[in-house]
């Protein structure tokens, strides 16, 4: 992997989690086909990276919209609880 792979894949990040944001979807969706497809990365190594990636743009999102007074309380952690459930 050289400079030029980390770079491609940076910007990958990058519009994976814009996207995944606008449009309330986790970036995985995006990330992973894009890392394997392009960059040859092993499946299951990009599920990882790409899980990593999604937690982070999740808590970057949601400390936003709490700020703006966007956030049901309440409302977030039955769904928190119930997704745990489900993972």
């Amino acid at each position: 992997m050289d400079a030029l792979d980390l770079i491609g894949m940076g910007i990958a990040a990058l519009f994976a989690a814009m996207f995944g944001s606008m449009l309330g979807l986790g970036g995985g969706v995006f990330l992973v086909p894009l890392l394997t497809l392009f960059f040859e990365i092993d499946p299951k190594v990009a599920v990882g990276a790409s899980a990593v990636c999604v937690v982070t743009n999740s808590v970057v999102g949601s400390s936003v919209h709490m700020r703006s007074g966007f956030t049901n309380i309440r409302l977030a952690m039955l769904l928190q609880t119930t997704t745990a459930l489900g993972a």
